[in-house]
């Protein structure tokens, strides 16, 4: 612990230190800001609390967040080039979606028929873009008669689960009727998840700034998907937005490929964990 600017400057000096984090409450006084400032040409590289915990953990502390926080960071003129290719990269997913789906339809629809005589497709209501209510498509997965009760949370081995469903499931071949919601403008391939209404209605009003990740499109992977693939509470939905929103204030082409290579990864190499 220093207690002088003196002292703060010569442990700076005599160590090496390349990164200072400041509190929040240290903003507010500015006569010690000005006596910091003295430091910069020592080349320290300054960051608040916030920034910090953003760039080690590589999620927002909701703690941290606040309406000015938003305007701050989330604020920002569209990226039209940004968002031109982003489309044309969901386009071309979604059209190598719909070929794969095609392949597949005539064994799982052979292997549904003998199973339960269920339908192929299993339909859900999900929130997207602006909290937009829109029908999400995915393979079924459950037996026909409980797919239309299905729990508010997702359990890892529900018994009500078909044969073909977990196959389905371990593989993530259920997910790829989703490219009829990419081709249709629904979702992106990257984004933050696309919760049922009931449970989306559920965390709006559990958990502050919730509907912020509604910025962008949901999407079938994203980074949020990546640590946490299914929220089973509202602390774990909580845990999430921490990252949507990560997402959300620092989403680029280059964080999306990243994405795209570590879902592609985690789904040829690491189907069991």
């Amino acid at each position: 612990m220093v207690h002088s600017i003196d002292e703060f400057r010569d442990r700076i000096a005599q160590e090496d230190v390349q990164t200072v984090i400041l509190s929040p409450r240290i903003f507010s006084q500015d006569s010690f800001i000005e006596r910091v400032c003295s430091v910069i040409p020592f080349s320290v590289h300054f960051l608040d609390l916030c920034g910090a915990y953003e760039r080690f953990f590589h999620k927002i502390p909701l703690e941290a967040v606040d309406h000015t926080w938003f305007l701050r960071n989330i604020s920002k003129p569209q990226n039209v080039w940004r968002d031109r290719v982003k489309r044309l990269l969901d386009v071309g997913i979604g059209v190598m979606g719909m070929g794969m789906m095609a392949t597949m339809l005539p064994f799982i629809f052979l292997v549904m028929i003998m199973e339960d005589g269920g339908p192929v497709f299993y339909r859900q209501l999900r929130r997207g873009l602006g909290g937009k209510v829109f029908t999400l498509y995915k393979f079924r997965t459950m037996t026909h008669h409980n797919s239309k009760s299905e729990a508010l949370w997702t359990e890892k081995h529900d018994p009500r689960t078909t044969r073909l469903g977990r196959i389905l499931r371990r593989l993530h071949l259920d997910e790829v009727p989703q490219a009829i919601n990419i081709l249709k403008g629904d979702m992106s391939f990257v984004g933050p998840r696309a919760e049922r209404v009931e449970l989306a209605d559920l965390f709006s009003k559990e958990i502050p700034f919730y509907f912020m990740r509604h910025l962008v499109r949901p999407g079938v992977t994203g980074w949020a998907q990546l640590q946490i693939p299914a929220s089973a509470s509202v602390e774990e939905g909580r845990e999430k937005l921490q990252y949507d929103l990560y997402y959300v204030k620092n989403q680029s082409l280059f964080l999306d490929l990243e994405i795209i290579f570590k879902t592609i990864s985690i789904v040829f190499f690491r189907r069991g964990t």
